[in-house]
């Protein structure tokens, strides 16, 4: 595991972390950080049409109806 001080790992921190290894910051105090690298999968496409197919059993017949609750707005 690399280590590395405090100065360091601020100048360095963009290339510490692409290289993809773990590691530990010195702090000034004598404290010290242990930073892991987590590679995460790159998400597929979502949605598109068809994608929700299955999600809906049942939907009433009044569906598109205008709300009962607008109706003096819609006069």
């Amino acid at each position: 595991m690399t280590m590395v001080s405090l100065k360091e790992a601020k100048e360095r921190l963009e290339e510490l972390l692409r290289e993809g290894e773990d590691f530990q910051v010195l702090l000034d105090d004598g404290l010290s950080v242990e930073l892991k690298i987590k590679a995460s999968e790159p998400k597929g496409r979502r949605g598109g049409f068809g994608s929700a197919k299955g999600w809906f059993s049942h939907m009433s017949e009044d569906f598109d109806e205008p709300l009962e609750d607008f109706k003096e707005y819609m006069e």
